[in-house]
């Protein structure tokens, strides 16, 4: 993975830190403790540059008009009807995004 600056890399790669990036998204975002909640980052806090645009509203459009699927987030993962693509960063890849 291609990161904009070493501090995001290591920020990243960090699991201690609530700087994350969640690939089947290409999202990157601040993980807030002690709740669900996430805040996603348009623009790396270190050296300023814009990041990728958040997919996750794609993700899920996409899931319904290809595939019928009308599904939350945490049935994902077990849900037999959910093609192997969708489990992964391969999704948008594959559709250029």
């Amino acid at each position: 993975m291609n990161f904009c600056c070493n501090e995001m890399k290591m920020f990243i790669e960090d699991t201690r830190d609530p700087i994350k990036y969640k690939s089947i998204f290409r999202e990157y975002y601040i993980d807030v403790p002690e709740t669900h909640n996430i805040i996603t980052m348009e623009y790396c806090p270190w050296c300023g540059k814009k990041l990728p645009k958040t997919l996750r509203i794609n993700y899920f459009n996409v899931l319904e008009r290809e595939y019928g699927l009308d599904i939350a987030l945490d049935e994902i993962k077990n849900n037999p009807d959910v093609p192997e693509e969708f489990k992964s960063d391969e999704w948008w890849k594959k559709r250029n995004l």
